[in-house]
């Protein structure tokens, strides 16, 4: 990101901003225009295009891609950070204009209000919070979990405990509304339990009849 705002002439102005929105206020519409400001800029550039083309002859055209965020500041002790930053599904390897797009919008999405103020919050410096992006294959589970190796309920050593959601991860990951499939196993037993039963109302899948637009 910060190579692409180096490209772009742009990096006074990033500087200048990100360091605006430090102690922009919330009462007047300070901060939301100054974070509407930096993810406009960060959105208008885009990565260089023979990384574009390097990541693209990695997969073959009739695939779909997730482009996933990975910033430094996510899961971070008292922080949670589930849902905060944009991952974007079901993007073309073969239409790197498509591909480009998806890439700034991840990067810009390290400046939504909802993701400055956790960094408030929390006392992490905007200027310390990047922003990498992962390249991933989609997949087209039926189900998709995440494990806790210690019980997130009671905090018991002695279980680990499973969330489940029909379809993609990202039912998971993003923060949606709804309560998963919860499985309690324990660990020296093997006796699983069924602690909830999944309410979510939608299901996330892989779609390769439909546009490749990140949608």
């Amino acid at each position: 990101m910060e190579w692409a705002l180096e490209q772009n002439k742009s990096m006074e102005t990033f500087m200048s901003l990100r360091e605006k929105i430090e102690t922009a206020r919330l009462e007047d519409g300070e901060l939301d225009n100054l974070c509407h400001q930096l993810q406009q800029l960060v959105s208008s550039v885009q990565p260089p295009q023979d990384l574009i083309d390097s990541i693209m002859r990695v997969f073959p055209g009739n695939v779909r891609l997730i482009v996933r965020s990975s910033a430094n500041v996510e899961d971070l002790a008292g922080m949670s950070a589930a849902g905060l930053y944009e991952s974007i599904p079901n993007v073309s390897p073969s239409n790197p204009t498509v591909f480009a797009s998806a890439v700034s919008q991840v990067w810009a999405s390290l400046y939504t209000r909802r993701a400055v103020l956790s960094r408030r919050a929390a006392g992490v410096s905007q200027k310390d919070a990047t922003m990498a992006v992962l390249v991933q294959e989609m997949l087209a589970p039926d189900l998709s979990f995440v494990l806790h190796t210690l019980s997130p309920t009671d905090h018991d050593h002695n279980y680990v405990e499973a969330e489940i959601a029909p379809g993609l991860g990202e039912t998971l990951a993003s923060g949606t509304r709804g309560t998963p499939w919860r499985l309690s196993s324990g660990k020296f037993d093997g006796l699983v339990k069924t602690v909830a039963f999944a309410n979510f109302s939608e299901e996330m899948v892989v779609s390769g009849a439909s546009p490749a637009d990140g949608e």
